[in-house]
C-alpha cells in the first residue's frame, strides 16, 4: 500500500528520576531575625512523546507526577517566639517540552524546559503563620552519550 502524506517517526517512553537543589531563600524580618525557604530533592516520574524532524532532531512534551522537598527555618535571636526548622514533602505536576540533536553515532545535545507546580505548603503555630504556593522552572542543557 503506498504511504500517504509525510512519514512521521514517533517515540513513546516512561522515565523516573531524581534531582537534587540547593535553592535557598533567606531574608532578614522583625530585626535580625532570619527566615528561610530552602528547596530540597525532587522526584519525578511521568511519560514523554516525541517525533522524529529529519534524521537527527527530536522534538518532544513531557509530564507527569512530582514530588519535592521543601524547608522553612526561623530563627529569632532575641528569643521573643520559638524557632521553627519544618520540612515537608510536596505533589505535584510537571510538564515540559525539548529537543535532542544528534552530533555523532554515540552523542547528542539537548535543551529541555519544565514547570513544576507543588501543592501549597502550609505552616502554623501559636505565633507564626505561612501560606506558600510553590512552582518551579527549569532550564536543562546537556550532552549525552548513547550505548
Amino acid at each position: 500500500m503506498p504511504q500517504v502524506g509525510p512519514k512521521l517517526n514517533g517515540t513513546f517512553g516512561a522515565y523516573a528520576g531524581v534531582d537534587f537543589a540547593s535553592t535557598d531563600y533567606c531574608t532578614e524580618l522583625f530585626g535580625h531575625d532570619e527566615a528561610c525557604l530552602k528547596a530540597g530533592r525532587n522526584i519525578t516520574v511521568g511519560a514523554r512523546v516525541g517525533y522524529m524532524i529529519g534524521s537527527d532532531a527530536l522534538f518532544y512534551g513531557k509530564g507527569g507526577y512530582s514530588n519535592g522537598r521543601v524547608k522553612l527555618a526561623y530563627e529569632d535571636f532575641d528569643n521573643v517566639i520559638d524557632d521553627i526548622d519544618e520540612g515537608e514533602n510536596l505533589d505535584g505536576f510537571h510538564v515540559g517540552a525539548g529537543a535532542e540533536v544528534q552530533l555523532s553515532a554515540s552523542t547528542y545535545a539537548k535543551i529541555e524546559y519544565v514547570y513544576s507546580k507543588y501543592d501549597a505548603f502550609d505552616y502554623s503555630d501559636t505565633d507564626v503563620e505561612v501560606d506558600l504556593d510553590l512552582n518551579r522552572h527549569q532550564v536543562l542543557l546537556g550532552l549525552g552519550l548513547r550505548f
